[in-house]
């Protein structure tokens, strides 16, 4: 390819990225998409593909872009053969204002964009109660793979429908990886504070009622008895244990003049026993200006989207309004990552780590401290701002997001500071890939390790992420 253009057109109503180009042969469009899809963000990829015998120049030299032809879209028009296709055909129709299309037809060449695609996968939970991979959703889109997997997902959810029946008839349910290891890490030193998740909230006197606001508690933990559980050894394996009849010890309202979170930190935040206790601790502090609630949960029960699920139930039983329904529990969730250790695709991802995560990549420490003592650290604290509209104009021209920028960023950095080639970096995932665990009590966040090779030190960072 000598040229090359890529423009928006509007195609029965929806905008496309349209690719002009001239070659001294012909080169077939099919090949170049599918060359481009194994190269860019998917949504990235023009839909619509010209090869011209030369580029409509300006009298100044310029393409012309006012001169190039309108693009016309190569359909397959393959109509429904299922009930499935002939559901999302019409969804899909609904959305794109247009019927001129087949099931094996690119979505992204009907004018799909990832966000309408996201509207498209809610339409299709709503309507069919069915939820698409998301790497079905926006790597496939095309109705024909969509209906492959509602219809292969159908058979699922009867299947997970029969373990929710039988997980409400069992005591013993085993932990999940995650929870074992917070176990373990926290049994080595049991009266260290760790893994657990403290939380205020603070309400102005006029508009909570203490005693009002602690039965609200209650009853959202009745609500929600997987927050009962018990961690207990059964048969010489750690289990957790189904508690829903146990008492919750007695959530105390303590009134003060006053109570600042340095004094709650020193009063309240301690750890929590996992030897068949309970797992979470509520206190309310009533003052004349103010009613403080105050949670301590260990993190072995519960992470940060079952917290903010569980505050805002709260407020729900509070004020006497409907709670989000949990289709699948904790007990039921840990059946189900029991199950998934013995799939094939959980051996293949595993082996893919393993093998990831053995080639050389060594422990690397930062340069020496201020006194050159790093048993006895002396660091500086250093802030700096700058202005956000900078950052949001960077991405946008270069179509990246902040968190790629952010994590280059971080790369760059520990490559100059520890002189090491490759950097292994981890995030988190929250774990909620499907609907039924939106609502799910639970400690459902999964760690993702990732490495990269940086051997370029004086890479700009407009460069690395190029």
């Amino acid at each position: 390819i000598k040229q090359a253009v890529v423009v928006i057109k509007e195609i029965n109503g929806n905008d496309h990225l349209c690719a002009y180009y001239v070659a001294d042969e012909e080169i077939d469009s099919e090949n170049l998409k599918e060359f481009l899809i194994g190269r860019l963000t998917r949504y990235m990829v023009p839909t619509v593909f010209m090869q011209l015998d030369e580029m409509p120049q300006t009298p100044n030299g310029k393409t012309d872009l006012k001169q190039l032809p309108e693009p016309q879209l190569k359909l397959a028009l393959v109509m429904p053969e299922t009930d499935t296709e002939e559901k999302l055909y019409e969804i899909v129709a609904s959305i794109s204002n247009t019927d001129e299309f087949g099931v094996t037809d690119d979505l992204y060449a009907l004018g799909f964009t990832s966000l309408s695609l996201m509207k498209l996968n809610s339409i299709i939970y709503e309507q069919i109660g069915g939820n698409l991979d998301i790497s079905i959703l926006f790597n496939e889109p095309t109705i024909r793979n969509f209906a492959i997997e509602l219809d292969n997902s159908s058979e699922k959810e009867s299947g997970l429908e029969e373990l929710i029946e039988s997980a409400k008839g069992m005591q013993y349910y085993p932990l999940t990886e995650n929870q074992l290891g917070v176990y373990y890490e926290c049994v080595k030193n049991p009266d260290v504070v760790k893994y657990v998740i403290p939380t205020t909230v603070r309400f102005a006197a006029e508009d909570v009622d203490a005693g009002r606001l602690k039965d609200a508690v209650v009853q959202t933990i009745e609500l929600h008895p997987y927050l009962k559980t018990r961690i207990v050894t059964h048969d010489g394996e750690l289990k957790q244990k189904r508690c829903d009849d146990a008492a919750i010890e007695d959530i105390e309202i303590v009134e003060v003049e006053s109570i600042s979170d340095e004094e709650m930190i020193k009063n309240d935040v301690c750890p929590i026993s996992l030897d068949d206790s309970q797992l979470f601790k509520f206190k309310i502090y009533e003052s004349p200006d103010e009613v403080v609630l105050f949670s301590n949960f260990q993190h072995i029960i519960t992470d940060g989207v079952s917290q903010n699920n569980l505050f805002r139930d709260i407020a729900d039983v509070y004020e006497n309004r409907d709670t989000g329904e949990e289709i699948v529990d904790g007990y039921t969730y840990s059946l189900l990552e029991k199950e998934l250790e013995g799939s094939e695709r959980y051996q293949s991802a595993k082996e893919f780590f393993d093998d990831k995560l053995t080639q050389g990549i060594e422990s690397t420490v930062l340069t020496p401290d201020l006194n050159g003592n790093p048993d006895e650290g002396k660091i500086i604290y250093f802030n700096d701002t700058i202005d956000s509209q900078l950052i949001n104009e960077f991405c946008n021209e270069n179509s990246v997001s902040k968190n790629t920028l952010f994590i280059s960023s971080i790369i760059l950095g520990l490559n100059r500071f520890t002189f090491s080639d490759k950097a292994l970096l981890t995030t988190i995932f929250n774990g909620r890939s499907s609907p039924n665990y939106f609502n799910t009590q639970g400690f459902l966040v999964k760690t993702i390790p990732f490495i990269i090779n940086s051997e370029n030190r004086k890479l700009s960072i407009m460069d690395f992420i190029k």
